[in-house]
């Protein structure tokens, strides 16, 4: 039970990072659309079995950091995008 809490803890701070991003965007058509990639592509990625949760925090710790968040965010995005086409498969 201990090793699933730390699991929801890390899902609910990466779903944390996006829905903060959602709310802090100023022009409501954005945030709606950011809310709603958010709420169902990026939720099902991080539930996904094979998504490596671990990989995902990090490289969103390594953008709040300033740490190339371009470059980072890229492959972050690559990867939720890769385990959706996998799943999806099934």
């Amino acid at each position: 039970i201990e090793s699933r809490r730390s699991d929801f803890r890390e899902l609910s701070e990466e779903m944390d990072f996006h829905r903060t991003a959602y709310r802090l965007t100023e022009n409501r058509f954005l945030s709606r659309i950011l809310e709603t990639v958010t709420e169902s592509y990026i939720a099902y990625a991080v539930g996904c079995p094979g998504y490596d949760t671990e990989a995902g925090l990090s490289d969103l710790r390594r953008v709040c950091d300033g740490d190339g968040a371009e470059t980072v965010l890229k492959a972050y995005f690559d990867r939720l995008t890769d385990v959706i086409m996998e799943a999806r498969k099934k």
